[in-house]
């Protein structure tokens, strides 16, 4: 027996998140990527969908790269790459935007087997054609990171209590 987000690809599960963002003048697409490269969601990319799954699987692939570098870059400067904000790739007719989205991915998100959520690491990753305000753009990427952070799943706390205890 399945459920029903496993049958869901991942831009039906959450696109709806990211329509601000790709809403946006000049954004061609948004992917939430884990940090090692798989896609956990998308929006935009306009295309078919077995189109826009291939190109947020490379996107997934490109923004978690990206992170990756910049993250090796910050720990090279004695810094964390915890600390590190966002990257911009400026190219004369696109920009590709990546931002740390924190540990978690949203409920919706139907991992593979073994994988815990809490312990997911992710990025969001969007791209834009060279005309977008990449102001506006990382400022919405900071938007949909919090509202994504109100639908992270956590696992259940317990506060110590004794097992049997109260039962």
């Amino acid at each position: 027996m399945t459920d029903e987000t496993s049958t869901r690809r991942p831009g039906q599960v959450l696109g709806w998140l990211f329509e601000p963002l790709v809403s946006l003048p000049h954004v061609v697409g948004a992917v939430l990527a884990s940090r090692d490269g798989l896609v956990l969601a998308y929006a935009g990319l306009d295309s078919d969908e077995k189109e826009a799954e291939t190109k947020a699987d490379r996107m997934a692939a490109v923004i978690s790269g990206l992170h990756g570098v910049a993250h090796g870059v910050a720990e090279l400067n004695g810094s964390t790459g915890r600390d590190l904000e966002q990257v911009l790739m400026k190219h004369k007719t696109f920009s590709a935007i990546v931002m740390r989205s924190g540990r978690g991915v949203p409920a919706e998100v139907s991992l593979s087997a073994g994988r815990d959520p809490a312990l997911v690491e992710s990025v969001l990753g969007t791209w834009t054609t060279g005309e977008a305000d990449e102001g506006a753009v990382a400022y919405e990427m900071v938007q949909t990171i919090r509202r994504m952070g109100e639908r992270l799943s956590t696992p259940a706390r317990v506060n110590g209590a004794q097992p049997g205890a109260g039962q």
